[in-house]
């Protein structure tokens, strides 16, 4: 029975078609094939590198709390890919009200380089962000059912231009 559902017709419709690579002729090639942690550690690596580029002194985390220290400031860094097609199409996930973090990098990779976006917050403003009548960010994987503090922005257009969000060079 098995062998009458995997066909190489149903596997070609099921599974070759949709294993592709966007960024496949990119500098950021392969990148969509990396487990969830190794993603982490590449935008970890690729945003220590691009602050020490600009002068920032980075160092490792002093506890479980954030990703790295830079410039003094427990930092929890985040990284994605946009979708090629449309430009902020991302989603900024596991960002977390109890972590030991003073701010938060985000860097997002869009088709053009010129397009690419790289900002931050405060936990302070996170947290004020997250009181605003306007949603940014949404609970994650359960919020307050399971007692997760882990929060969600998939509308990466109004986070990026809410007034306490900055661009790196407000660093």
């Amino acid at each position: 029975m098995i062998s009458e559902v995997l066909t190489p017709d149903f596997l070609q419709e099921n599974i070759s078609n949709k294993v592709k690579d966007k960024w496949e002729d990119t500098l950021f090639a392969g990148y969509s094939f990396l487990s969830n942690s190794n993603k982490g550690v590449f935008g970890e690596n690729f945003v220590s590198k691009l602050m020490s580029l600009k002068g920032s002194v980075v160092t490792k985390r002093s506890n479980a709390g954030h990703d790295r220290t830079i410039d003094g400031y427990k930092t929890e860094i985040k990284f994605s890919l946009s979708n090629r097609d449309i430009t902020d199409q991302s989603i900024l996930n596991h960002v977390s009200k109890d972590k030991d973090w003073d701010r938060l990098i985000y860097y997002i990779v869009n088709d053009k380089d010129e397009d690419h976006r790289f900002i931050w917050f405060t936990k302070e403003d996170f947290l004020t962000i997250l009181e605003s009548p306007i949603r940014i960010f949404n609970t994650q994987q359960g919020g307050k059912k399971i007692n997760n503090d882990d929060y969600m922005c998939s509308n990466i257009v109004n986070l990026i231009n809410h007034p306490l969000v900055k661009g790196i060079n407000e660093w």
